[in-house]
C-alpha cells in the first residue's frame, strides 16, 4: 500500500465504492466515494478532501456514472472525474482508464490519469 495518497476506505455490507488511482509513479490512492453518499474523498494537492457531488452525467457504472462533477465549497476547487469502465469483476468491475481534471480557484486545471476499480460489499 503506498504511503502517499488517502488512507484506506472500508465499505460496509450493502455498499459500493469507487476507488481510483493515479497511473504516474508513485502510484497514489487519489479518490474515493461511495454509491449513496453523493460526496468524494480526493486527494486536492496533498491533503485528503471530501467534497460534494454537483452532477453527474454518461453512462450507468453499477452505482455511478461514467462523469462525475465535484466542488469543494472552501476552496472552490472543480473536479471532473471521467471513466471507462472495464470487464466484470467479482463484486465490481474494472476502470480500464479514466482522468481526474482538477481546476483551482484561478482556473488552473491538472489532469490525472486514472485507473481503478467499482467494488460492492454483498449485502
Amino acid at each position: 500500500v503506498p504511503a502517499e495518497g488517502l488512507p484506506p476506505q472500508r465499505l460496509e455490507a450493502g455498499q459500493c465504492g469507487l476507488f481510483l488511482w493515479g497511473m504516474s509513479a508513485p502510484r497514489r490512492f487519489v479518490f474515493f466515494t461511495e454509491g449513496s453518499s453523493g460526496d468524494a474523498l480526493v486527494l486536492l494537492g496533498e491533503t485528503p478532501t471530501s467534497i460534494p457531488m454537483t452532477s453527474a452525467g454518461g453512462d450507468v457504472f453499477g452505482q455511478f456514472l461514467t462523469r462525475m462533477n465535484f466542488e469543494d465549497p472552501v476552496s472552490k476547487a472543480k473536479v471532473t472525474v471521467s471513466i471507462k469502465p472495464g470487464e466484470p469483476l467479482e463484486g465490481g468491475q474494472r476502470v480500464d482508464s479514466g482522468n481526474i481534471l482538477f481546476r483551482d480557484a484561478a482556473g488552473w486545471e491538472t489532469v490525472l490519469p486514472v485507473t481503478g476499480v467499482r467494488a460492492c460489499i454483498p449485502g
